[in-house]
């Protein structure tokens, strides 16, 4: 779902902010709140 959205690694990850994840809660849909919830920037800088 990420990548149809242009989001295709961990670095662009690792830079979401709280309007990334809006924007994402908005055009997917579905898993409302999760990238926010789950820090998925965090979780990407770890992985980098």
């Amino acid at each position: 779902m990420l990548n149809e959205l242009g989001v295709y690694t961990y670095q662009q990850v690792s830079k979401m902010t709280t309007r990334e994840y809006d924007m994402i809660d908005e055009l997917l849909g579905v898993f409302q709140g999760r990238a926010k919830r789950d820090e998925w920037a965090k979780q990407a800088k770890t992985l980098l």
